[in-house]
């Protein structure tokens, strides 16, 4: 018996378990998609375009710099922990939170430069950006630990929490001061500050002090963390090229209406990518490799379906809110999301197909699943701007998504079991 005909690879016995997850699940997912939803239109009614841009870029900003703290160790440790090794968790919470200590200089160095210089918003913007990273980020790794506890049910509290206070803080920041400078200080204030709380209960329920003092520890998930630094940071900052691109063509205010689209697009496909992650991240770590490979080869005509489809409605779902709920200014983000959706359905297959030789630390296949991928993506994201501009950037991205899906399963799927098949190998 199958967990859903596409989910071949979920062993039968647990259909129970993985409905429940998906039920708790699914209210983070509906509470990420809803909330924000709401608040994104109040906030760009009362907040100035091109100062609403700046703030996008600087979000570009950060999110690029935060993979300095090896974020892909707290993914590689949330297999550690499935296998029992619970003390991993705090080994690598504690080694991120000494890399995001060295960048609090290099952010106080560049936005006093910025500041001084260019454009004194970007730079206040930046600094506060900057001490969300140093301070903040690091902490969201309590999603990993009961992600690979598989506690669903105590998980989606948190995330809720994580996902709706933050873009609520932001509508009330822009309604009471219109200054986008207070609503960035209220957006990364409670993004690190409910995180934080999540990781303290995590660490005290689970008594993760004796495990990490027993030795309970994998120190090979943060080297492979390491190791994946410099990966990560070029495949985010070729994944984040279209913002700055845009940037290049029209301005912050550009920047503003392409950002709306790009990150509704963002916001609903990962809301789809983290669904499959958190489902199949444990069941990957503790199943065979190759077993997993050929299930979801198996099962390949059912997911594509069952993606492209849910896919399809979100497209509709974002086309109609961005034409109802959006500002006049913010019209040809219309134009630009519909375009991103095409590439729905190539997210959820990149991630789901991407996570298996991540979770077996495999680090070639999956620098080459992302490296390439985003390497791609960039060049004809250029391309496409320069022959159709904006639009010309969101059909280029698209269509790299789909080369990187197609990338992800000959790599981690095809040529995986073609490697267990020949004579000698495994």
């Amino acid at each position: 018996m199958r967990v859903l005909r596409w989910g071949g690879f979920l062993p039968g016995s647990a259909l129970g378990r993985h409905v429940r997850a998906a039920t708790w699940l699914g209210s983070r997912q509906m509470a990420a998609a809803v909330v924000p939803l709401a608040t994104v239109p109040v906030v760009v009614a009362h907040v100035d375009p091109a100062d609403y841009g700046r703030f996008l870029v600087v979000v570009t900003v950060v999110t690029w710099a935060s993979y300095l703290t090896a974020p892909v160790s707290a993914e590689a440790a949330a297999a550690a922990v499935a296998r029992g090794q619970d003390g991993t968790f705090l080994y690598v919470l504690f080694r991120r939170l000494r890399l995001a200590a060295l960048l609090a200089p290099v952010f106080a160095v560049a936005s006093w430069a910025i500041g001084r210089g260019s454009d004194p918003q970007v730079g206040w913007l930046l600094a506060v950006g900057g001490g969300y990273v140093v301070v903040g980020f690091v902490f969201q790794m309590y999603r990993q630990f009961l992600v690979a506890r598989r506690d669903f049910n105590l998980l989606a509290p948190w995330d809720i929490a994580v996902t709706v206070a933050p873009p609520v803080a932001m509508a009330v920041a822009a309604v009471m001061t219109g200054n986008i400078l207070v609503v960035a200080l209220a957006s990364f204030i409670v993004q690190a500050l409910v995180p934080l709380a999540a990781t303290v209960w995590v660490v005290v329920r689970w008594r993760l002090v004796e495990a990490y003092r027993a030795g309970r520890v994998d120190p090979a998930v943060h080297a492979y963390g390491l190791r994946c630094v410099p990966v990560t940071l070029a495949v985010s900052g070729f994944e984040e090229a279209s913002t700055f691109i845009t940037m290049a063509l029209v301005g912050f205010e550009g920047v503003a209406v392409f950002g709306v689209a790009a990150r509704l697009f963002d916001r609903l496909s990962r809301m789809m990518m983290e669904l499959a992650r958190d489902l199949l991240r444990a069941v990957f770590a503790t199943g065979d490799e190759v077993a997993m490979a050929g299930r979801i080869r198996h099962g390949l005509g059912w997911l594509v379906a069952s993606v492209v489809g849910l896919g399809a409605v979100l497209a509709v779902v974002g086309i109609m809110y961005l034409w109802v709920a959006m500002p006049a200014i913010y019209r040809p983000a219309v134009l630009y999301y519909a375009i991103l959706s095409l590439a729905f359905p190539a997210r959820v297959l990149w991630e789901v197909f991407g996570l298996l030789p991540q979770v077996n630390l495999r680090f070639r296949v999956t620098t080459a699943i992302h490296l390439v991928a985003a390497g791609v993506e960039v060049v004809t994201a250029a391309a496409g701007a320069y022959v159709a501009g904006v639009a010309g950037v969101c059909v280029a991205v698209a269509a790299s998504r789909w080369f990187g899906a197609g990338l992800a399963y000959v790599l981690a799927i095809e040529h995986r079991l073609r490697v267990a098949r020949a004579p000698g190998r495994g």
